[in-house]
């Protein structure tokens, strides 16, 4: 349902709001880069956690120290012991980010969008991602039933800034639900956005559009689908520029040079060649796929998975098989975890 203005919403500090299925951790981790480029104090709120809960909630690139965390998980649990354990995390990032005076707050949506704990958020932008088929027993069984609950984030007179691929009914179908609810859309419009592959498996971007010119920037995470997510970034960038923000192109172009994500094709050993990366869904799998064609096209690729047993393991197993040599399945300790004979 349409928020009305009557709900309360959380004003504390200016805030950038993105949902999406995929991708949207990576545009955050660029939005926040861009910002600390640019001077100002940064949260950076994303999930899951790949080594230590505390990495969720970052100022400035730092994480929250344990024991606060650990302490004002405890404060509110105490209060409210039903309360989802991702909702506490953003308890707990929104009580750090006002103690820490950061100038502002970049959080990434969990599940869906209208009836995510984060859709508490009255921010200065609001962006959706990759819509793709995930979290089906929540959100629904088509693209469009998602991607109306991803739109629900979106705010009266609070820009929405719009990923650059859709498929024509998902894009409409957002643009409708802004439409309803007064929020301004930004896109691209044809020939403002173009792409180009790097030596490095990082790709570059050409960007004009009125009011921004941003030409052969460099995007420091791999693969074309991080320039896609990147050129969101500087969508919503952008907006802030307009809403008098200090935000220049140079500090656009170093943010996007200087981000980094953790488990998005992420480079850890060169001798041999060592990536991981956190795909869970088809769409996902099949932006891995390309990313690892197009930067190591004769490379043979062995492939160690795991995954959960809620996730569409068929549908992932679809698009990476084809491109490993061999293929080792696993399973982690996790009462979700898929067993790896199935696998």
């Amino acid at each position: 349902q349409t928020l009305g203005l009557e709900t309360p919403l959380f004003t504390g500090f200016p805030t950038v709001h993105v949902a999406g299925t995929n991708g949207k951790g990576s545009v955050c981790a660029m939005v926040a880069a861009i910002l600390m480029a640019s001077g100002y104090r940064t949260g950076l709120f994303t999930s899951p956690h790949l080594y230590r809960e505390n990495e969720r909630i970052l100022v400035d690139g730092t994480p929250i120290l344990e024991e606060v965390l650990t302490a004002y998980l405890d404060e509110i649990y105490a209060r409210y012991p039903d309360l989802r354990l991702f909702d506490g995390y953003l308890y707990a990032a929104l009580r750090w980010y006002t103690r820490q005076k950061v100038a502002f707050g970049v959080m990434e949506a969990g599940v869906g969008g209208a009836l995510d704990a984060t859709n508490i958020l009255l921010p200065q932008v609001t962006a959706i991602a990759t819509i793709g088929m995930d979290h089906r027993e929540i959100l629904g069984d088509t693209l469009c039933e998602i991607a109306l609950q991803k739109a629900g984030i979106a705010k009266p007179g609070v820009p929405m800034a719009l990923y650059p691929r859709y498929p024509g009914e998902v894009e409409r179908t957002i643009r409708d639900y802004c439409r309803r609810v007064g929020a301004p859309v930004l896109a691209y419009e044809p020939g403002e956005l173009e792409l180009r592959p790097g030596e490095d498996g990082c790709w570059r971007v050409d960007i004009r559009r009125p009011g921004l010119s941003l030409l052969d920037t460099r995007v420091s995470l791999m693969g074309r689908h991080q320039a896609y997510n990147a050129a969101l970034a500087v969508l919503i960038a952008q907006a802030l520029m307009e809403q008098g923000y200090g935000i220049t192109p140079d500090a656009i172009r170093e943010g996007l040079m200087a981000a980094r994500h953790p488990g998005r094709l992420e480079l850890i050993e060169q001798t041999p060649i060592l990536l991981l990366d956190g795909a869970h869904n088809p769409e996902g799998a099949a932006a891995l796929v390309t990313a690892i064609r197009d930067a190591y096209p004769s490379k043979p690729l062995v492939l160690l998975t795991a995954m959960m047993s809620n996730k569409d393991a068929s549908g992932v197993a679809a698009q990476l098989a084809p491109l490993a040599d061999r293929v080792i399945a696993t399973q982690v300790d996790a009462p979700r975890a898929l067993d790896c004979q199935r696998l």
